[in-house]
């Protein structure tokens, strides 16, 4: 029973073998499986996408079976190969050199002997936006938004950009941006930003938020544009700052 629960049974450690990946790309791992003081039957071994949402709890994307040798020969080391694919709604991590505050994603990977689970370590990668994510973010630093958290729901994007018609990701979750705005902004307190993105482009969906006063409710507006990914970019400082300026122009 003790060899059956992990006591003297065989352990795995995963190596995850690529720099950052985007959004669409593929993830490269391997798995280092050491024997323990007895010949085992494995089951499955299966590595899992997982990324934390803002009240810590995990969301599994996906689940895949990394085949091999069904037998772990008592003090043998093996290794096993796997290749997990991004969805294109994959939250991003990073945006240059900056690590985004409040963002873990990474890989758990478990061993299923006799009935009985390893639940595994998260091990921790990074995800780089696309390019035409990565030019809105580069755009929003430019107009003097400051970026101070990221999180991610569990939802709808429609519901939560009402008026956006935005459709929902493959993904369960979405992730938020949140920024400050600029020193002097009219009529805005807070903007964020999620992606929608899909193979052939990303729809930006952003909310401008504005709070009256400490006790009341933040009055919002949202908008969406869309960035063909085939296409060149777009002029996102005229597209941003055309609506910011709408809304300041609308506020007096």
């Amino acid at each position: 029973m003790l060899t059956r629960l992990g006591w003297g049974g065989a352990s795995v450690e995963t190596v995850l073998r690529d720099g950052p990946v985007a959004p669409g790309g593929t993830l490269h791992g391997r798995v280092h499986i050491e024997g323990g003081e007895v010949d085992q039957r494995v089951d499955r071994l299966t590595v899992g996408l997982v990324v934390r949402l803002e009240d810590y709890s995990d969301v599994e994307f996906e689940r895949i079976d990394v085949p091999g040798d069904p037998v772990v020969a008592r003090g043998a080391s093996a290794v096993r190969d796997f290749a997990l694919r991004l969805p294109w709604d994959m939250p991003v991590t990073t945006h240059g050199d900056r690590r985004l505050k409040g963002m873990d994603v990474g890989v758990n990977t478990q061993l299923h002997i006799a009935g009985a689970v390893d639940p595994g370590d998260f091990d921790p990668f990074t995800v780089d936006p696309l390019p035409a994510q990565a030019a809105v973010l580069d755009a929003l630093e430019r107009l003097g938004f400051s970026f101070f958290t990221a999180a991610v729901k569990d939802g709808d994007p429609a519901a939560a950009y009402p008026g956006t018609g935005a459709g929902r990701g493959r993904s369960p979750v979405y992730q938020e941006l949140r920024f400050y705005p600029p020193v002097g902004a009219r009529g805005l307190d807070r903007l964020d930003a999620t992606f929608v993105s899909a193979a052939g482009a990303t729809d930006v969906l952003l909310r401008a938020e504005t709070f009256d006063g400490v006790m009341s409710d933040a009055s919002r507006t949202c908008t969406r544009f869309t960035a063909d990914h085939a296409a060149g970019a777009p002029d996102w400082d005229a597209r941003i700052g055309g609506w910011l300026a709408g809304l300041a122009d609308r506020d007096g």
